[in-house]
């Protein structure tokens, strides 16, 4: 398991992280300034599961151009950069991608679609899935959301389960409220 959070302006992020650390206690944790491109892209390690927790920026009069948010330099992973190898990304071990930012699997106007997401740009670096979003997140909704997922993969559930475990418990919390 590897994660990234660039920054401290998340503040669930970080508490979304150090939670799937407790179900993943040997997980590779980048945060702050060690959450890279550099650190992204160290393909000595392979890992089952990469989590991003950070910013999604859309650009959809351009797609190529939008990007999570990363620290250092540079300060972003784009579309472009997944799609035409630029930092030589391979998620061919992987077993699951997690973009836990906004808007992450909304495409573009991009007629190739070569170009069209995050989402579909990190399969075409090898992901075999990818779990991403179509709206706005809320923070603390999605720290909830990515907890409860993690832990039911972890218990050894189907990812296509474990996330449908956590949108249930999520709207059951949602009800209580």
């Amino acid at each position: 398991m590897r994660s990234a959070i660039p920054t401290a302006r998340f503040p669930q992020a970080d508490e979304e992280v150090a939670a799937i650390n407790r179900i993943f206690q040997r997980a590779d944790i980048y945060t702050g300034k060690d959450a890279t491109v550099a650190r992204v892209s160290d393909t000595q390690t392979r890992t089952a599961f990469v989590h991003f927790a950070t910013h999604g920026m859309i650009n959809s009069q351009d797609p190529k151009e939008s990007y999570l948010l990363l620290a250092g330099k540079p300060d972003r992973l784009t579309v472009r950069d997944l799609v035409e190898d630029a930092y030589r990304l391979s998620f061919a071990g992987t077993r699951l991608v997690t973009l836990s930012a906004c808007e992450t699997n909304i495409g573009g106007f991009d007629s190739s679609v070569v170009y069209s997401s995050l989402s579909r740009a990190f399969s075409k670096a090898g992901a075999p899935t990818v779990v991403a979003s179509l709206w706005s997140v809320n923070d603390a909704a999605m720290r909830d959301t990515m907890t409860i997922f993690y832990r039911e993969l972890a218990a050894g559930k189907l990812k296509c389960e474990a996330l449908r475990q956590a949108q249930l418990s999520l709207g059951r919390l949602a009800m209580r409220v």
